[in-house]
């Protein structure tokens, strides 16, 4: 879900996802999302990632998550 307004100038992206992993003889179901802040004028935005195991046989936390600050570099795509 991409621009989601916050504000005039502030929007939200929100990916999520579900997904299964197995690993060896063990597996898992689990659900992520990432939530991303960006402003329109400025190359900066502030996001989370979440990762939550539904059902898992594999050692793992049952949630993490963890902040971050992007830099989108120069925005010119040349077309052909």
């Amino acid at each position: 879900f991409n621009d989601i307004p916050f504000t005039k100038q502030l929007y939200f992206r929100l990916n999520p996802q579900f997904y299964y992993l197995r690993i060896d003889d063990k597996d898992g179901i689990y659900t992520a999302a990432s939530l991303t802040l960006a402003h329109r004028k400025l190359p900066f935005s502030v996001s989370t990632m979440m990762n939550k195991a539904l059902k898992s046989e594999i050692d793992v936390s049952d949630f993490e998550w963890n902040v971050g600050l992007t830099y989108a570099f120069g925005k010119n795509f040349m077309e052909q």
